[in-house]
């Protein structure tokens, strides 16, 4: 059943979808149109055990691999209903809760919301202004570093429906945390969207690593957006896994490194399939002295695939360093792979590095593992999770087992 909204949010809602119609379109990825979806709020019912899941909804979880780990709390996001909340060993003082609910109760959220994320940016900021519904509000008090991680899943069940969850995470000074999301949809679900926000406030000395796993049926289509501002000292990590795409996909995470010393490792595993069109990309502005940020991508395009990369580091104070590392792999004859970096200096003191490359699998490589007895496919199939190995994320192992099978999978599939 869904709450009531603070006025203010109604306000918003109502002043997004006053502008909506004459906003721009997204700069990147493909065009669709936003009133073919279902924007009327699809509930649920609550269940109270992983068990009483409807099957198809237990399946499409099940894949994700996030029940195999031992988390501080699950909850489950079926279209616009949390129907499974197990919160089992969460300490005093951290916040686990329904957005919906947490708006009601903590007022100073709505500085929050939007907050690090522009409602005005285009048609597709404004579209989740107006219609978003559900999603989760993570707080970690100050001190206090989590050595579990905390998951939470968002499943799309219902076809030609809009999924539009708004998340915020606070990590306050000196407290540590790292949230693991998956996305997903049974696949009997057509023309579904999926265009989650999610807005991390990282303070002083704190740290957030944001692991997310998306397994997408092919008809779907997906915008996951992403704001990140991270204070003196603060870290931000993130580990984007797109192991299935649907249809199109476009998202671009930003994060603003705004306080001394702060710091930002992006990296991403991409896996373009049939005539699937991802753009995919990152940007960090090093707005701190001495902030330092790392971009790392690896793609890899199978069949008619088009997987366009896409990084960005913009420095304006003394002392500070990124580099972007982007690697793709092309395997399909009809499949495209294109990188578009960008870094910006404004300040003499900046030291920006970017390297790139695209191409096929080296021959020699390929030649030497057939001649150790694999058959072509089974050295592509080799040498492809190599490419995407999924250990450098330092994930928990039960996810970096399932993310190396469904890889391997993939691989044999589209071999």
């Amino acid at each position: 059943m869904l709450m009531k909204e603070p006025e203010w949010l109604t306000s918003l809602r109502k002043r997004a979808l006053s502008m909506l119609d004459k906003a721009p379109e997204p700069k990147y990825g493909a065009k669709i149109d936003f009133a073919l979806f279902d924007k009327n709020p699809v509930v649920h019912d609550e269940v109270s055990d992983i068990s009483e899941l409807p099957s198809d909804v237990a399946k499409a979880l099940d894949q994700l691999a996030l029940t195999k780990v031992k988390a501080l709390g699950l909850t489950v996001h079926v279209d616009a209903s949390t129907i499974l909340k197990e919160l089992l060993d969460v300490p005093k003082g951290v916040v686990i809760m329904d957005i919906e609910e947490a708006l009601l109760k903590y007022d100073e959220l709505r500085k929050y919301w939007f907050g690090v994320f522009p409602l005005t940016l285009n048609k597709l900021s404004l579209f989740h202004a107006a219609y978003s519904r559900g999603g989760v509000f993570i707080r970690v008090p100050r001190g206090m570093r989590l050595k579990k991680p905390i998951q939470s899943c968002f499943i799309v069940s219902s076809s030609k429906y809009a999924q539009l969850p708004h998340n915020i995470i606070i990590a306050e000074p000196e407290s540590e945390v790292h949230i693991i999301t998956g996305c997903t949809a049974p696949r009997a679900v057509k023309e579904a969207f999926h265009a989650g926000l999610t807005e991390v406030y990282i303070m002083k000395n704190a740290r957030v690593t944001l692991t997310t796993i998306e397994i997408w049926p092919y008809d779907m289509h997906a915008r996951p957006l992403a704001g990140i501002r991270v204070e003196e000292g603060g870290e931000f990590i993130e580990n984007y896994i797109l192991l299935k795409p649907p249809r199109t996909l476009q998202t671009y995470p930003t994060a603003v490194l705004k306080g001394e010393k702060s710091t930002c490792l992006m990296r991403s595993i991409l896996v373009g399939l049939k005539k699937s069109n991802v753009d995919s990309g990152s940007a960090v502005y090093l707005f701190g002295e001495k902030s330092r940020a790392k971009i790392v991508s690896r793609a890899v395009a199978f069949h008619e695939s088009r997987i366009a990369q896409r990084t960005k580091i913009w420095s304006t104070k003394p002392g500070t360093y990124g580099y972007v590392d982007c690697r793709g792999l092309i395997i399909g004859e009809k499949a495209s792979l294109s990188t578009y970096p960008a870094l910006i200096a404004d300040h003499k003191e900046s030291n920006l590095v970017h390297e790139s490359a695209i191409g096929r699998i080296a021959e020699e490589e390929l030649f030497y593992l057939m001649a150790r007895g694999l058959s072509e496919e089974e050295a592509t199939g080799l040498l492809i999770r190599g490419f995407l190995d999924p250990g450098i994320l330092n994930l928990p192992p039960e996810i970096t087992k399932e993310i190396e099978r469904v890889i391997q999978l993939t691989a044999e599939q589209a071999l």
